[in-house]
């Protein structure tokens, strides 16, 4: 008899230790359902809240004496609190970047240089950009056109047109993703100008555009703050476009992250305008959000 109730005890303990494991592993499998169905939530909320700082952004833009008119077009940061996150928006005339499909050959050199790709490179780069958007095939003397693309193996040749996406130039030999990403910040497809606009232009396209001159670049940059005259940099054929990038960057308070870029033309004496591009970035998480 008490071997039986020995037995039976540890039948009982063993049913005990069971059941405490399947329901840890149950409560384990609950949180981590609720804390994904909590990240699926807070990303959705910081891509929601990124939308709405464009829907404000460009609603106020749209304003006649609203405070946003007074910000300026130069990329200048602005924060604002909107339940349930914080925004930063960021308003450029697109003549403030250098347009790939209008720019010419100096600008263009200007750019590779300021990236510090060498010299042989950057011809070559160079070359094949412009062969990629004219509309012959006339090789340059170091381009390439659609018998050379064949020949390194590619099954497509240069579009003969500007291109439709900056994200294109990777078809470009010559081209690679890394110097793709450094080049970005300075390029547009929408200014429709073949010079950039210095009252619209970011630091680091002002060194671009003077060498990397800073003490040229902060006289620019105090003109500007104070509606001077700009000088040599002030090109006739760059002067403000009409259609504005808008980078929002959203963070909602548990963390996750959201950045839109936008294009988008002010239709004048309309009170409305026209979204020419729209690009989000992958939602990102916050370190200690």
């Amino acid at each position: 008899m008490t071997r039986q109730r020995g037995v039976a005890l540890l039948t009982v303990l063993w049913l005990v230790g069971l059941l405490t494991l399947l329901v840890g592993g149950y409560s384990l499998l609950v949180r981590t359902e609720v804390q994904l169905a909590r990240q699926q939530v807070q990303q959705q909320q910081a891509r929601l809240l990124a939308e709405a700082g464009v829907a404000l952004t460009l609603r106020q833009l749209l304003q006649p004496g609203s405070e946003a008119l007074q910000w300026g077009r130069d990329g200048a940061p602005h924060p604002l609190r909107l339940e349930p996150g914080e925004l930063q928006l960021e308003v450029r005339d697109a003549s403030g970047y250098i347009d790939l499909n209008r720019a010419q050959r100096p600008l263009l050199a200007a750019l590779l240089r300021h990236l510090e790709v060498p010299f042989e490179a950057r011809q070559r780069l160079l070359d094949r950009i412009l062969d990629w958007r004219d509309a012959d095939d006339l090789v340059r003397l170091q381009g390439a056109e659609r018998r050379d693309y064949l020949a390194e193996g590619r099954q497509y040749g240069p579009k003969n047109d500007g291109f439709e996406r900056v994200d294109e130039l990777l078809w470009v030999p010559g081209m690679d993703a890394a110097l793709l990403a450094r080049a970005r910040p300075y390029l547009t497809l929408y200014s429709g100008r073949d010079g950039v606009n210095p009252r619209a232009a970011s630091p680091a396209m002002l060194k671009l555009l003077t060498a990397n001159d800073e003490a040229l670049v902060a006289d620019i940059l105090a003109a500007r703050r104070q509606g001077g005259r700009l000088g040599r940099l002030a090109q006739p054929t760059a002067g403000d476009s009409g259609r504005l990038q808008l980078q929002v960057r959203a963070q909602v308070d548990g963390g996750a992250r959201a950045e839109l870029r936008v294009v988008a033309e002010l239709l004048p004496g309309q009170g409305q305008y026209r979204i020419l591009a729209w690009e989000s970035a992958p939602v990102t998480w916050q370190q200690g959000g």
